[in-house]
């Protein structure tokens, strides 16, 4: 029997492989990992596109958008890609005979190493910002759209009218955040349903009414999902045109002769708004919204601090008001001053009554009077 160590001793020049060939196999074997981790960074790009084409969901603009993969736009490689890795398999099949391929492959082995790091890169971006996070945040949001439209009135459009007081001290400090959500509130879901919304300011008297937005709203689209994925961009450029003019506002009030502050006033407004655009009733619901400390002392004369509940809604029913027949009506803010402070609650109570009186006298299908808004309401 052959000594083991004696066929070591005596074991030929090839099976110890020598250092150069190590090195050869080395950058062989590393190159073809490489070829194999850049095909499947290929492969799950080609997934990702496939996927964003599938939220696209037909949509020509977002189709179209270029990807973030490589340079042909994360889709399917491009012409040097196809090139580099037909090149990859074309070295890993070449015999290494000679110094100069010795070095030169290990090169190409290195520029196609940080290749394919650039590439883990770029798809780990990718996949960040088409995470499962990202797309939970789309799917929660296009949920509560969806929401928003199936309690949209059926074949008509939803107008609304909002009225911000700012008489007093409210001119300082016209929105409270609540506030300001429940304004962009009313303005989305017309948005969503469709239809034309009016945002005024108003310093007293109905004379002084100033408008902060008036227009028809409208999201284009061939389908369902592809108009509401058009609706936070309308919905912030509203409220952005809001903003801007409410600030103006802000720096012109001093030039502003208020009088008394008339809230009933405009709700007669919001009437003749409503009745402009649907003479007959027939085409549309109407939201109304009014930002206020319900203190009306033009007309109702409710701004007496000791005003008990039986002397409010012995004034609201006493006084005139509009037809505001199916409406949905909403006070908010009442008894709250511009600096968050609230007034006594026999008194807070006595603006409610007097004010849901109103609403009820109107017509108006929903009547809500609060001081702070629920969120999102």
């Amino acid at each position: 029997m052959t000594n083991k160590f004696e066929h070591w001793v005596n074991r030929s020049p090839d099976v110890l492989p020598s250092k150069a060939k190590r090195g050869q196999r080395n950058a062989v074997a590393g190159a073809g990992q490489e070829a194999l981790l850049a095909g499947h960074i290929l492969e799950c790009a080609v997934g990702i596109h496939a996927y964003r084409m599938q939220l696209a969901n037909g949509d020509s603009v977002i189709g179209t958008l270029p990807g973030t993969f490589n340079g042909a736009g994360g889709k399917v490689p491009s012409k040097h890609n196809r090139v580099a890795t037909k090149g990859i398999h074309g070295q890993i099949n070449t015999p290494m005979n000679d110094q100069t391929n010795q070095s030169a492959f290990p090169r190409a082995a290195r520029q196609h190493g940080i290749a394919a790091a650039t590439a883990i890169s770029a798809l780990t971006v990718l996949m960040c910002s088409c995470g499962p996070t990202a797309v939970q945040s789309h799917e929660t949001s296009n949920n509560d759209a969806k929401a928003v439209l199936a309690s949209c009135p059926a074949d008509r459009s939803l107008n609304s009218r909002t009225s911000l007081d700012m008489s007093g001290s409210r001119i300082n400090h016209p929105l409270s955040n609540p506030e300001h959500e429940a304004l962009r509130t009313v303005v989305r879901r017309t948005v969503i349903c469709g239809g034309t919304t009016e945002v005024s300011a108003f310093f007293g008297s109905v004379a002084s009414t100033a408008p902060l937005y008036s227009g028809k709203l409208h999201l284009d689209g061939a389908t369902e999902n592809a108009r509401l994925r058009r609706e936070p961009a309308l919905t912030a450029s509203v409220m952005a045109t809001i903003e801007t003019n409410l600030t103006k506002l802000q720096s012109a009030a001093n030039a502003v002769t208020a009088g008394g502050t008339d809230i009933l006033g405009q709700l007669g407004q919001t009437a003749e708004f409503e009745k402009q655009l649907d003479p007959t009733g027939s085409v549309s619901n109407l939201n109304v919204l009014l930002i206020t400390d319900g203190e009306d002392n033009a007309t109702l004369h409710l701004g007496t601090p000791t005003l008990s509940r039986e002397q409010a809604l012995a004034i609201a029913d006493e006084v005139d008001v509009p037809d505001l027949s199916g409406a949905n009506v909403t006070f908010i803010g009442v008894g709250k001053t511009s600096n968050g402070a609230i007034a006594e609650t026999t008194y807070v109570d006595a603006l409610k009554a007097a004010w849901t009186r109103v609403c009820e006298r109107t017509g108006a299908t929903q009547c809500i009077v609060v001081t702070d808004p629920a969120s999102g309401q």
